[in-house]
C-alpha cells in the first residue's frame, strides 16, 4: 500500500505542469491563438538493443513546463539515444517546418532536403515491397504448377526469387535513411521558448 501511495505521489509530481508563461493573463481569443500556435518539443528515449527488443521513455516539454507520460521496458544490451519531435499546438510538425517558424533558415533548408530524400526512399521501398510480393507469390504459383519441365528451377521459381530480391531491396529502402541535422534537445527547446515568448508578447499588446 505504501509503495502504491508513493508511486501515486511521484506520478502527480511528474505530470503537474510548471507554468512559466502567464497564459491566463491573455484574453480568451488570445489564449486560444497561443495554445494553437505555440511550439513545444516532445522527447523520446529509445534504447536499441542487439536483441530482446527496446526500451522507450517519453517526455513532453513546453514553455509551460514538462511532464513524463509513458515508460515501457524490456531486457537487452545496447545504447540509448534521445530524440525530439516538434509540435505546434497539438499537431506534430516536420523539423523543417519547425526551423522555418523559429527563423532558422539554414537548418530549415537542410532538414527539408533530408525529409524529401527520406520520403523518396520510403515511396520506393513500399513500391518495391508491393511489386516484389506480387512477383514472388505469382512466381511460386507458376513454378509449382509448371509441369512442362523436369527441372526443379522452373521459370516461375526464378520469377519468385527475383520478387524476393525486390522485397529485400524494399525493406532496405524503408530502414536506411538520412538523419536530420544534429541539433540538441536543449537548443530546440530554447528556440521554441524564444518563439513562444515573442508570440505571447505580441498577443498581450
Amino acid at each position: 500500500m505504501k509503495k502504491i501511495f508513493t508511486l501515486f505521489l511521484i506520478v502527480c509530481f511528474v505530470i503537474t505542469p510548471i507554468f512559466s508563461v502567464p497564459v491566463d493573463s491573455l484574453s480568451p481569443d488570445a489564449q486560444l491563438t497561443y495554445l494553437s500556435t505555440s511550439l513545444s518539443i516532445q522527447t523520446e528515449k529509445d534504447a536499441k538493443f542487439s536483441s530482446f527488443g527496446h526500451t522507450n521513455a517519453n517526455a513532453y516539454s513546453t514553455s509551460w513546463g514538462a511532464s513524463a507520460y509513458a515508460t515501457t521496458s524490456s531486457f537487452g544490451i545496447g545504447t540509448e539515444k534521445t530524440v525530439w519531435y516538434p509540435y505546434q499546438g497539438a499537431s506534430r510538425i516536420l523539423a523543417s517546418e519547425f526551423y522555418e517558424v523559429v527563423g532558422q533558415k539554414v537548418l530549415a533548408s537542410e532538414a527539408l532536403a533530408i525529409e524529401k530524400h527520406n520520403k523518396t526512399l520510403k515511396t520506393v521501398g513500399y513500391s518495391l515491397l508491393g511489386v516484389g510480393s506480387v512477383a514472388c507469390i505469382a512466381g511460386l504459383i507458376w513454378g509449382l504448377s509448371d509441369t512442362s519441365t523436369d527441372s526443379f528451377m522452373t521459370p516461375g521459381l526464378w520469377v519468385a526469387i527475383g520478387g524476393a530480391a525486390l522485397v529485400d531491396a524494399g525493406v532496405i529502402c524503408l530502414f536506411v535513411k538520412k538523419d536530420l541535422p544534429d541539433v540538441s534537445i536543449s537548443f530546440a527547446i530554447g528556440l521554441a521558448d524564444i518563439y513562444n515568448q515573442k508570440l505571447f508578447d505580441s498577443l498581450s499588446k
